[in-house]
């Protein structure tokens, strides 16, 4: 079942990782990203939109992580520009929106052209 979550979601990831890039005012090569994604998990996905939010908002992200009582140590993404996490935390939040708004506008543009040509 896991893997087919990872062939299902491989696509998805790296789209959404494109998405936080492009929509960023700092652009980091995008090797670093895909560097970091590797070391951020096990899975072949997650680590692709968190790394590229990392690196978006110039913060780390990983290190320790809990799940429930389970502690699980995740490679570190990023590069910490700012050590207002708080700030950081709230321009992800614009990020987010700004993302919606353009996955919003490109499924209608989708719809429109299915109604229109198919």
């Amino acid at each position: 079942a896991a893997v087919f979550d990872d062939i299902l979601n491989y696509i998805p990831a790296r789209i959404t990782a494109y998405m936080i890039w492009m929509s960023s005012k700092y652009k980091a090569p995008w090797e670093k990203i895909a560097r970091d994604a590797k070391l951020y998990s096990s899975s072949p996905n997650a680590g692709y939109p968190v790394a590229a939010a990392a690196y978006s908002l110039g913060v780390k992200l990983g290190g320790v992580v809990y799940y429930g009582e389970t502690e699980v140590k995740k490679g570190e993404v990023g590069e910490e520009r700012t050590d207002d996490y708080e700030k950081a935390s709230l321009n992800f939040c614009k990020l987010h929106t700004k993302l919606e708004k353009n996955i919003i506008l490109l499924l209608l543009i989708l719809s429109v052209y299915s109604f229109l040509f198919i």
